[in-house]
């Protein structure tokens, strides 16, 4: 205790914690060289208040977001960490007013974690032990980082099945699913000698999953595919879409087309809200005179409860939108990235980001898309499925992949073999 007239600016007394980063001590090696043949000096930067160097970087990427205007009083600091930046946010983050929420990967040291929460942050991750022992999924978490400066980074999970010499199969899911979906596809198409790379869209599965549901946006979906294909610098590749994955895969063969050798859609629609989709699809979607538009009452009924529920479990709606009875545990498998509210942001983000007007910036990026396919002049299949509204095949649901998914598998695989890369 100190009194209020007091000096002790000669004992290097801080006021705020701030104050103490940078400015380590530095100590000069002795023992490293012979005498005389140089000066090596180490910089002690784990005398950091959080430990290490990386509090630098988080008391800079503050400062720089308060100078910019993207940090006032009130604002919420987000960040996908593996450690030590997470640890500099959170102390420098929380002293200064901020809620910081913290994104950590799976198997994460428990002591960091404790240390987050006790400088005041709120980390969220999916626990490891909700994905074990998934029936018919037993493969291993891959992950590639897809983030940006926009975003920070981001990983972007990912199961792999069969040769990896082969060329490259994608499946792309949708909404709410993740690529758990795809398991008995993945599973066909392996055995036919295919490298099967089944990724999880951000927000889903056991990809990353951001809190706040404006950090989620059509256009977003699409760079973080793309950063995923370009990661793994996929080429020749055979794309299998179906619900958003369509939109969001389309867009990214529309943007590097020569990536892409032929494509499989299934039970998936590029929303454009124009007057010549009247009587063109089973939910009506479609601007008329007047700037009025014509929508189905089912669709509306959708987006509405997605966002007014109290609660949404993906189990639901893959029970509802499927023709054959889907086994308990199989349901509780598609809810397990899920926990809790805090995880399903971006479940309840995607209904609202379907284009209801020609304006809507995804109708836009959509018909950007039906350009590019029109000159796009490679194989295309469409696999739709008799029990979705919007589409016809055969005897199955809107998830054609829980329904009938090794017919399905064995279609994509017959396409590709009749249509070889050339």
């Amino acid at each position: 205790m100190r009194s209020k007239n007091s000096d002790v600016s000669h004992l290097g007394v801080a006021d705020d914690i701030t104050e103490l980063v940078g400015g380590t001590p530095m100590l000069r090696l002795k023992r490293l060289v012979p005498a005389g043949s140089a000066d090596i000096f180490a910089k002690l930067e784990y005398l950091n208040p959080g430990g290490s160097v990386k509090d630098r970087a988080a008391i800079g990427i503050i400062r720089r977001a308060e100078q910019e205007g993207k940090l006032g009083p009130g604002g919420t600091i987000v960040e996908a960490t593996a450690g030590n930046t997470g640890i500099g946010l959170a102390l420098i983050g929380v002293n200064r007013g901020y809620k910081v929420k913290l994104f950590v990967p799976e198997g994460f040291a428990e002591e960091k974690c404790i240390l987050m929460r006790g400088f005041g942050a709120e980390v969220v991750r999916t626990p490891d032990e909700r994905f074990a022992d998934l029936p018919g999924f037993a493969y291993p978490p891959c992950y590639v980082d897809v983030g940006s400066k926009s975003t920070g980074p981001l990983r972007m999970h990912y199961v792999e099945a069969g040769p990896p010499d082969a060329d490259p199969v994608v499946l792309l899911h949708g909404q709410p699913t993740w690529s758990y979906l795809y398991r008995a596809v993945i599973e066909t198409l392996a055995a036919a000698g295919h490298w099967v790379l089944a990724p999880d869209l951000i927000g889903f599965g056991r990809s990353d999953k951001p809190t706040d549901r404006l950090a989620y946006s059509f256009e977003r979906h699409v760079e973080w595919t793309a950063r995923f294909v370009a990661a793994l610098d996929l080429r020749r590749l055979s794309l299998v879409v179906q619900d958003w994955g369509g939109p969001i895969g389309l867009a990214v063969l529309a943007g590097e087309p020569e990536r892409f050798a032929r494509v499989v859609a299934s039970n998936t629609i590029l929303h454009t809200s124009e007057p010549a989709l009247d009587g063109k699809v089973a939910w009506a979607n479609h601007s008329i005179d007047g700037g009025r538009v014509v929508l189905q009452e089912a669709l509306l009924d959708y987006v509405s409860y997605t966002q007014r529920a109290p609660t949404l479990r993906a189990s639901d709606f893959v029970s509802f939108a499927t023709v054959g009875d889907v086994p308990p545990d199989v349901l509780a498998a598609y809810d397990a990235p899920f926990p809790d509210e805090s995880y399903q942001a971006g479940m309840r983000q995607f209904p609202a980001l379907i284009p209801l007007t020609p304006h809507d910036p995804g109708a836009a990026l959509n018909r950007s898309t039906w350009a590019a396919l029109g000159q796009f002049d490679r194989p295309f299949l469409t696999a739709f499925s008799d029990g979705d509204e919007a589409s016809a095949g055969w005897d199955a649901g809107h998830f054609v992949q829980e329904d009938r998914g090794k017919e399905l598998g064995g279609v994509i695989a017959r396409f590709i073999a009749g249509h070889p890369s050339s």
